[in-house]
């Protein structure tokens, strides 16, 4: 009877001993989402190591278009943070956000101290935030400090990730602004109004886009007006997107001689992770400097 209390007060100690270890542990892995897929990765730069992090809006699906799945909605359900860019951008969002319980984090990253905000030709802010490294560089910092009160055993890795991060979106700023450094100010058209920031960062010479929404087909009377703007302007590129129909992007060229090309501002065919951010701009770049420089 002895022996058997003795083996009973080991086991117990063995699990008061392991039992806040494991629980530790269970909560180091909590899993964060994050609504597109260019935020995804710089998010995942951030809880590489540490957190699994979800990609609501599937690359290759635009989040002016989307439309929330059951199995979608639980990654944010199940998540103890949601990142997200505006809830003018993602307005998918809004019920969900809603819903969730209290202790979720929010995070807002169009609302972040210090990042660069531009308005659009309707005077709003414009979400496309994510394409100015510099922006990006701010959405990483703030992300570590998040990530640092949801889960602050991990703090030190948050913060590691985070400057090593930075250092390369440094090191990618320098790659486009040598990429793009000889077309810069020749001028051309995009398909919506999304890069803005790219262009406002390395002085490019964009002339306008053919619609101001993807989502709102184009009016006859607008595509006459793009037309005579591009002529006018004597743009020599129109790019259009990879999610989008290749249509509006030729009528809009039709008659200019301007070439026509693609420009990803999601990452689309990338896998997502921590280095599709990078691709992606780089990408961009590329696209840019191939169609303006032939």
């Amino acid at each position: 009877m002895r022996l058997f209390l003795k083996i009973s007060a080991v086991f117990t100690m063995i699990f008061l001993v392991l039992a806040p270890a494991a629980n530790s542990l269970s909560n180091e892995r909590l899993q964060v989402a994050a609504s597109i897929a260019p935020l995804h990765s710089l998010v995942s730069g951030v809880t590489h190591g540490v957190n699994e992090t979800v990609l609501i809006v599937p690359a290759g699906e635009s989040p002016h278009e989307f439309s929330m799945k059951p199995s979608q909605m639980k990654k944010i359900t199940e998540a103890k943070a949601v990142f997200f860019v505006s809830k003018g951008l993602e307005t998918f969002l809004h019920n969900p956000l809603r819903s969730l319980p209290a202790g979720v984090a929010k995070a807002e990253v169009a609302e972040i101290s210090g990042i660069t905000l531009l308005k659009n030709s309707t005077g709003q802010n414009d979400p496309h935030v994510w394409l100015s490294p510099k922006n990006a560089e701010k959405i990483v910092r703030t992300a570590a400090k998040w990530m640092a009160r949801i889960n602050p055993r991990q703090r030190n890795v948050y913060k590691k990730n985070a400057r090593e991060t930075i250092k390369k979106l440094k090191k990618l700023d320098a790659t486009i602004r040598k990429e793009v450094a000889g077309v810069s100010d020749i001028p051309y058209a995009v398909f919506h109004d999304a890069y803005r920031y790219f262009e406002s960062e390395y002085s490019m010479n964009g002339i306008g886009s053919i619609t101001e929404n993807p989502e709102i087909p184009q009016s006859a009377a607008g595509l006459k007006h793009i037309r005579a703007k591009i002529r006018e302007s004597g743009a020599v590129c129109v790019f259009s997107e990879p999610q989008y129909s290749e249509k509006r992007m030729r009528a809009a060229a039709e008659g200019s001689g301007a070439r026509t090309a693609f420009l990803d501002p999601l990452g689309v065919g990338i896998e997502p992770g921590p280095n599709l951010y990078f691709e992606m701009m780089e990408n961009l770049a590329r696209s840019l400097k191939n169609c303006l420089s032939n």
